[in-house]
């Protein structure tokens, strides 16, 4: 199986699109056998040919992200990410798009399921369904959601076949200009292999934009246009119109005094 891989990486070199597809579709299907020998192929980097072939597929993704730079392949399966972004909408507004778990199936790459199955009266606590998942690999799980609006949502994930655990924090805090927010977000993970690993750091990265620029997305869905771009064009406008009294100003001192014959 392992040099029919090979074989294949070195013959017909993929994009990291369909080496996401291939990673997510061969993950279901391993049994405890080919799941060791693929964990020992890949635990050498430096006398692993298909590990040297994972990496040269797409050599940027181990360096663009500190989270997925491997040194080498030992390292812990514990890893931490952190975001920060401004957007030009309230916190209120970031807040609510974040919280209304129920509709990520609605505009969350690849999550195909979204079911709240529990809350709370004074909407401070949520348990959510969620199914997530690429062509024939799904993943389910039960995610546990503290919302304290309108500062911080957090959430922790409990059985998951992918995790020995997975937590995520939302932080919202007023931006520099009216309806603006920092927003930051924080995931902290573990996988419960080291194939796993592996293989998401083929396109952690592309996940973690898509699912930022999703979130922004619904927000310009339900509010209109960021205030940021607003403020953007009206600086514009504002330099457009100064520029064109300059022009003016300067055409008629040009121009001298008028006299009268």
């Amino acid at each position: 199986m392992l040099a029919v891989l090979r074989r294949s990486f070195a013959s017909h070199p993929l994009s990291t699109q369909q080496l996401q597809l291939l990673s997510v579709s061969l993950l279901p299907s391993l049994n405890h056998g080919l799941s060791s020998q693929l964990d020992a192929s890949l635990s050498n980097p430096l006398t692993s040919p298909l590990a040297s072939l994972l990496a040269s597929q797409s050599p940027t993704t181990y360096h663009q992200r500190s989270i997925f730079s491997l040194p080498g392949f030992e390292d812990d399966l514990a890893k931490k990410y952190t975001e920060r972004k401004l957007l030009g909408y309230s916190p209120q507004q970031m807040f609510d798009v974040v919280a209304s778990v129920e509709h990520y199936k609605d505009f969350v790459p690849w999550c195909q399921k979204s079911t709240v199955v529990l809350k709370q009266d004074d909407n401070t606590y949520l348990e959510a369904e969620l199914e997530v998942g690429f062509q024939i690999f799904v993943e389910k799980y039960l995610s546990k959601v503290k919302l304290q609006r309108p500062t911080m949502i957090s959430s922790h994930v409990g059985e998951s076949t992918l995790f020995s655990h997975l937590s995520n924090s939302w932080k919202f805090q007023p931006g520099p200009t009216p309806q603006s927010v920092w927003m930051t977000f924080h995931v902290d993970f573990a996988f419960k292999s080291p194939l796993y690993r592996h293989v998401a750091s083929l396109f952690f990265e592309e996940v973690v934009e898509k699912m930022m620029g999703a979130f922004e997305g619904r927000c310009r869905q339900l509010y209109g246009p960021s205030s940021l771009a607003k403020s953007y064009q009206q600086q514009q406008e504002q330099r457009r119109r100064l520029s064109d009294d300059g022009e003016e100003k300067h055409s008629a001192a040009a121009a001298g005094p008028q006299t009268r014959s």
